[in-house]
């Protein structure tokens, strides 16, 4: 039996074999409370895609496969959260919210779910209101939701903020363009001809971090992969860069739903403090301890690498210096990374909001 690590940081919360749609190969689909969905090449252990799921209702916790009868509308999984909320997510997954739907299908948790063999009706278990429900399946609206959103980029570029004219989209598009002049020339008088719009996969992690999502190792190794492998079932060979579409689904499906904030920062340092805290009642850790995990674990950094970090976030000073005889969990995030908190309850508001008002609501 193969092992392989699917999660660093987020918990998976559910489990399914993908079928063979999109992937000439046995892959499972997982997904984290991080409000992810993962698929997995088990025999490797290799990322296949990462889409970004439902927010609505919380993480998925349950996942069956709907066999409907008409082809022509193709596949769909049935999802359940934790709470309340039920769902159909069209096949192949690829974050598009158009082709998600949920509703409220109990006044609170949401114990199992099953499909009937026919595919025309779901059946779901409610807890403390003692119910199960039967539900007939209509995958209308969904079809009906991806004529009217689009099935290409634009959903992707709605669910940027302030979509195709906002700020965030010009960024993207001005990196792009400078990442393919960096991976050509740059110190050159020679008139620029960019036939080719695009750029290598390994300018990826730059561009990801140009726009403020900064992956771990593991993140940066399965958004190569992902890209490499995607067409490898059908050409045999690996893809080797990417066109600007294909940066703004990898961006959209990959950063994280909320930002992090001194909350975020605080839960870290309880699991590296095992507790400690200073007179003042906050969490801290010695200086030299905190310098060493930063030197070991599976996402180690060397020495050179923290220095250039540091110059990056505070300028000329010795790592000593830095961290100090003692380092606490708000000096950390405010001093040295200068992280601003973020209200995670308005986030989670905002997002719901949006997240009804992409999808169809049956």
């Amino acid at each position: 039996m193969n092992q392989f690590k699917v999660e660093m940081e987020a918990k998976p919360t559910a489990l399914i074999w993908y079928p063979n749609i999109d992937f000439n190969e046995g892959l499972i689909l997982t997904t984290n409370d991080e409000y992810k969905m993962k698929l997995w090449n088990p025999q490797l252990g290799n990322s296949r895609r990462t889409a970004l799921g439902p927010t609505y209702g919380g993480e998925i916790v349950k996942l069956k496969l709907l066999n409907v009868n008409n082809e022509s509308n193709g596949k769909y999984l049935v999802y359940s959260t934790n709470k309340k909320v039920i769902g159909l997510i069209k096949l192949p997954m690829d974050g598009n919210p158009n082709k998600t739907m949920g509703l409220i299908a109990h006044p609170n948790e949401v114990t199992d779910i099953c499909c009937s063999s026919d595919g025309q009706f779901v059946f779901t278990c409610g807890g403390s209101d003692l119910a199960v429900n039967m539900w007939k399946v209509n995958v209308a609206p969904i079809e009906q939701a991806i004529a009217m959103g689009g099935d290409g980029i634009e959903p992707f570029i709605n669910l940027i903020e302030g979509g195709r004219q906002g700020q965030t989209f010009t960024d993207m598009q001005d990196f792009f363009y400078y990442s393919i002049i960096r991976s050509k020339v740059e110190n050159t008088t020679k008139t620029r001809e960019l036939k080719h719009k695009q750029v290598p996969v390994d300018e990826l992690p730059n561009l990801m971090r140009a726009m403020g999502f900064y992956p771990t190792e593991q993140e940066v190794k399965n958004i190569k992969d992902e890209v490499k492998y995607a067409e490898y079932t059908e050409s045999a060979l690996p893809k080797t860069h990417v066109q600007l579409d294909d940066f703004i689904r990898l961006f959209v499906n990959h950063r994280p739903v909320y930002g992090i904030g001194k909350n975020n920062i605080e839960e870290a340092f309880k699991d590296l403090c095992d507790g400690g805290r200073d007179a003042n009642g906050n969490l801290v850790i010695q200086g030299s301890e905190f310098a060493n995990l930063l030197y070991s674990g599976p996402e180690e950094m060397n020495s050179r690498e923290l220095e250039k970090a540091l110059l990056q976030l505070v300028g000329e000073q010795e790592i000593r210096v830095v961290f100090g005889a003692e380092v606490t969990a708000d000096r950390f995030a405010e001093d040295i990374l200068g992280f601003e908190e973020v209200d995670e309850a308005e986030l989670q508001q905002e997002m719901d909001q949006q997240s009804f008002q992409a999808s169809t609501v049956q």
